[in-house]
């Protein structure tokens, strides 16, 4: 089931976002980490982004950790894990 996601539509390589990671990442300082992660997510990411999936992973982390630190201090927000599947 796809959760609050919207259905993936093949768009036009000319009007898509891409991001593109070229070259190869060093695995020093990096610890392995087993994540699961959903299917459809997998290959949402891998429609947007073209690159090794952990660098992807990776680069959405640090998207994410920056969003979260531009939030307002003391701002809670509340997420039940069932409603992520």
């Amino acid at each position: 089931m796809n959760q609050g996601l919207p259905p993936l539509q093949a768009q036009p390589k000319s009007t898509r976002q891409v991001v593109v990671i070229t070259g190869r990442g060093r695995t020093e300082g990096r610890s392995s980490h087993l994540i699961r992660l959903r299917p459809e997510i997998v290959k949402e990411i891998k429609c947007l982004v073209d690159g090794p999936l952990y660098l992807t992973i990776e680069l959405a982390l640090r998207h994410y950790a920056k969003e979260l630190r531009t939030r307002q201090v003391g701002s809670v927000e509340m997420i039940k894990a069932s409603d992520l599947g």
